[in-house]
């Protein structure tokens, strides 16, 4: 069984913990360490504090692909994407099911210490709707 956490999710999640976003959405450029175009990875708060992501992606695909170990369980993504959402899959170790969540231009998300990420499709979809 599969779950779509969309946009709006998303800021509400953003919101409730304090997350800031890049000042420039609009803009092609990097934030807090990850390259533009490019969805990164961050293992830990520390290292996103410290702008130092452990593994980013950047090629659009028409499937989902298995993430590096460097990637695989992160707590924080970043997808500095002007143009294009990404899909992450993570597995709830509580209920033991996999969610998929989409992060859109210019978003993050943090996952909590019960979710592991697992998978990411980036796609040319401008919004997760």
């Amino acid at each position: 069984m599969k779950r779509i956490m969309a946009a709006g999710t998303v800021a509400l999640a953003l919101a409730t913990t304090a997350l800031v976003a890049p000042a420039t959405p609009a803009s092609a450029d990097s934030y807090n360490g990850c390259a533009w175009p490019r969805v990164c990875f961050y293992q830990t708060q520390s290292q996103w504090l410290a702008q130092t992501p452990n593994a980013a992606y950047k090629d659009v695909t028409s499937h989902f692909q298995n993430l590096s170990a460097a990637a695989r369980g992160s707590d924080y993504v970043l997808n500095t994407r002007n143009n294009d959402i990404a899909w992450i899959n993570a597995y709830n170790e509580l209920d033991g099911l996999t969610y998929l969540y989409c992060i859109p231009p210019n978003g993050a998300w943090i996952f909590s210490a019960v979710e592991e990420v697992r998978q990411i499709r980036i796609d040319d979809a401008a919004n997760c709707y």
